[in-house]
């Protein structure tokens, strides 16, 4: 007996340590993966295809209608007074456009709020609405015409933390994650709050996944509901957090989280959303 109490500390000495072995192999694969797509091209974006500018300057012909068309399909607003990007007001053939700044080949064509007066066909006025003077040339943003999707017809528009309003970010935390910048990608009180909600159901009506949680199960793991994929999201939310910023993982679940349907096309962050549901940028919510 004593022998076979030796033989078997030896053997379960053995088991742990290859385990332990195990478990360190296992969770550097993980952390190689994690590393390998969030520092490498996260998305497969659709290619589009854009029409020309709209150039705008003095003499230009343009009719006041053909103008107004084009805000429209460029989804501005029409509203008594414009205080917003992508807001315009319309007083037969004057206008006060608030316009969006947009990459234009290797320049940067900026925000403006401008006055455009149109006589006979032609552009007669074209000025700062703050009376800074008159302006020789901008230019409107292309019209988009379409878009080749990638294969799995996910779409997104990429924007960057600083697009977000504060009050849309507190929002997101307030509903999402209310613990976000305190825990290290997963918060057990919630799964246990969860648990407790869901048997006292007899359902799940409620989930405890860390917006951490929610961005690994959509940026790397499958919807599989089983506790073997739970226990490797949880492994991934802490190596996210463990090699990243809270900064860098909360922008890349704006453009990652999942908003609805199009048809076939998937409406994937809050860039496309905005203007998919409001006609609006990110920036203008």
């Amino acid at each position: 007996m004593k022998l076979f109490g030796r033989v078997f500390r030896v053997l379960f000495i053995v088991a742990l340590v290859l385990g332990i072995l195990a478990g360190i192999v296992y969770t550097m694969q993980l952390d190689e993966q994690v590393r390998a797509q969030f520092e490498g091209k996260r998305w497969a974006l659709p290619a589009r295809v854009f029409a020309r500018p709209l150039d705008l300057y003095v003499g230009q012909q343009v009719y006041a209608g053909h103008l107004e068309q084009e805000l429209k399909l460029l989804n501005y607003v029409a509203v008594d007074n414009p205080v917003e990007t992508g807001q315009y007001r319309r007083e037969k053939n004057h206008f006060l456009i608030n316009t969006r700044g947009f990459q234009f080949a290797e320049d940067m064509e900026p925000a403006r709020s401008i006055k455009i007066s149109i006589a006979k066909g032609k552009i007669s006025k074209l000025a700062y609405n703050n009376g800074q003077g008159s302006l020789p040339l901008m230019r409107l943003e292309p019209v988009l015409i379409g878009n080749f999707y990638p294969s799995h017809k996910e779409d997104r528009i990429l924007i960057r933390l600083s697009d977000v309003s504060p009050a849309l970010l507190k929002g997101l935390l307030a509903v999402e994650d209310k613990k976000f910048y305190e825990h290290q990608g997963v918060n057990p009180l919630a799964i246990v709050r969860a648990m407790i909600a869901n048997l006292k159901a007899g359902q799940a009506v409620q989930g405890g996944s860390t917006i951490t949680q929610q961005l690994v199960k959509n940026f790397y793991l499958s919807n599989e509901r089983s506790w073997k994929r739970k226990a490797k999201e949880a492994v991934m939310a802490f190596l996210l957090e463990l090699r990243y910023s809270k900064q860098e993982i909360l922008e890349a679940y704006l453009n990652e989280i999942y908003l609805g349907q199009d048809g076939d096309r998937a409406i994937h962050g809050f860039g496309l959303a905005a203007q998919f549901y409001f006609n609006h940028t990110v920036r203008e919510l």
